[in-house]
């Protein structure tokens, strides 16, 4: 069966400056602002605090990392099978962070990310961050796994998709639920422990599942009888 990678827009050049986050307010004239550089846009804004949300911060395939050296770039791939533009972005996973990164790539296309801007000088280590792409069809945001490879790190990765979600208030424990659309599978999990605001909280797929999911994430809010929800469409691939 063919790849459910479809997309309205396809791409031949991608002017930078446009890609920036418009709704984003660039940290006054720090050189670390939010703005667009060579090859994406980056760097911190002015938010107001948030409310009780749980976030999508990343969606990979294999872990994220790269070492913290003003020397390193990160390599970012979509999806082999995308046929469209991905947009892929990087945020913090720490509440009260307010960084970000923006781009978008062709299909086949590679993103070379020097850390010597921004994420180097700031301290932003792997564990600050993650990565996730999506493109748009008739239902909204679909998100596509990211991989990525720092050129200084020695690590042996591994092809698991990992979700990471981040929650604006401490939690008692999560559940999730994810939802083949084509196939008539699907299975719940239940982490059963509690996890600080802004704290990652990251759910494991295994690395065999292919085509279209739904996912859905719930976290019981500390205190309360009332839970924090984030509900997404995965693309993982062919089937």
């Amino acid at each position: 069966m063919k790849s459910l990678m479809v997309c309205f827009v396809l791409l031949s050049e991608v002017c930078f400056g446009q890609l920036c986050d418009s709704t984003l307010k660039p940290y006054y004239t720090n050189a670390f602002r939010y703005e667009a550089r060579t090859n994406r846009c980056e760097g911190f804004y002015i938010a107001t605090v948030s409310s009780q949300t749980l976030d999508l911060v990343g969606v990979t395939r294999g872990v994220f990392h790269y070492e913290l050296d003003i020397n390193e770039v990160i390599e970012i791939q979509p999806p082999a099978d995308a046929n469209c533009v991905i947009h892929v972005r990087a945020q913090a996973v720490q509440t009260k962070m307010y960084y970000r990164m923006d781009t978008e790539l062709a299909p086949r296309q590679r993103l070379l990310w020097p850390t010597r801007e921004i994420l180097f000088p700031n301290g932003l280590y792997p564990g600050k961050i993650s990565v996730f792409g999506w493109y748009q069809d008739a239902g909204g945001k679909v998100y596509v796994p990211i991989r990525s490879a720092g050129r200084l790190s020695g690590i042996h990765n591994d092809s698991l998709f990992r979700i990471v979600l981040r929650s604006a208030v401490d939690v008692d424990y999560v559940s999730y639920t994810w939802k083949s659309e084509l196939a008539n599978r699907s299975e719940n999990h239940t982490m059963d422990r509690p996890f600080r605001s802004g704290t990652a909280i990251i759910v494991v797929l295994p690395e065999h599942l292919r085509g279209r999911f739904t996912l859905l994430v719930q976290a019981k809010i500390r205190g309360s009888d009332d839970f924090v929800r984030n509900l997404v469409t995965l693309d993982l691939g062919k089937l």
